[in-house]
């Protein structure tokens, strides 16, 4: 009887254990236009994904204006067409991980990277918090 009791107690403290790693919070904080001017909080081990709508194909492109001392862009961004169409606009997400704990602020600009007088088109700022 008491061998029972113990494997269903350790079954019991398996399956607690399972469901509390699926409580963690995501690897991946995601944001976007409605985040603007907002603070995103975040963990050191995390990353920051910002999706923000584009078009490539006419030149303008979002580029990171300021960090914040905090982040650093990560590879290539992604782009996802809105449709087949020739020339047609999407979604560009921008992947940063933090580079420290602290805070700062985040500006994207977009602006074509020829135009180096020309005032942005559009830009992003967020408030960032990197915690351990």
């Amino acid at each position: 009887m008491r061998t029972r009791l113990t494997y269903v107690l350790l079954a019991t403290l398996a399956v607690a254990a399972v469901v509390l790693a699926g409580c963690r919070s995501s690897d991946v904080v995601k944001i976007g236009v409605d985040d603007e001017g907002s603070i995103v909080k975040m963990r050191q081990d995390q990353t920051l994904d910002v999706s923000l709508p584009a078009n490539p194909s006419t030149g303008y492109n979002w580029t990171v204006a300021d960090d914040g001392g905090v982040l650093t862009l990560v590879g290539e961004p992604d782009f996802q067409l809105d449709s087949n169409a020739i020339g047609a606009p999407g979604i560009l997400t921008m992947h940063l991980e933090p580079s420290g704990t602290g805070e700062g602020s985040l500006r994207l600009e977009y602006r074509r990277s020829w135009e180096t007088t020309q005032p942005a088109q559009d830009a992003f700022t967020v408030g960032v918090v990197v915690t351990e």
